[in-house]
């Protein structure tokens, strides 16, 4: 995915296809029941991992020519920020995911813990959807 945001010029539907893919693979696995869907199963979880990660590094080429632009323009200082902005907030999904995941399980079962990464997956496409069709 990194290399076909490359060829494209422009990130951001690399990002958001592999994103989206991501979310519904995820979403997905709450789907499978039992011990017989188990080829079902593998194809899930590798269609997430392969396109959330793909998406994951598209983030990771944008915030490099951010970056770099940065570097040129304002020096150090800048792509500092752009770092730990983008570090922040990826940090506090992730706490908030842990946070969460305990008393959903316990309240409402596996899948709702399930349903929760997915709505979350999927509204982490949100945000590349203006630079998409726009």
């Amino acid at each position: 995915m990194g290399l076909l945001s490359d060829v494209l010029v422009i990130r951001s539907p690399v990002h958001l296809l592999g994103c989206a893919v991501g979310a519904v693979s995820l979403s997905l696995l709450t789907t499978v029941k039992g011990n017989t869907h188990t080829p079902l199963l593998k194809g899930y979880l590798t269609t997430f991992n392969i396109f959330e990660n793909g998406a994951t590094i598209v983030i990771a080429c944008i915030l490099c020519d951010i970056g770099k632009d940065q570097i040129v323009l304002h020096e150090m200082k800048a792509l500092a920020t752009i770092s730990g902005v983008s570090d922040g907030v990826a940090g506090f999904g992730s706490i908030l995911g842990q946070l969460l995941t305990g008393p959903v399980e316990s309240n409402y079962g596996w899948k709702a813990a399930f349903a929760m990464f997915s709505l979350a997956a999927i509204l982490a496409c949100l945000p590349a959807l203006p630079y998409t069709i726009g």
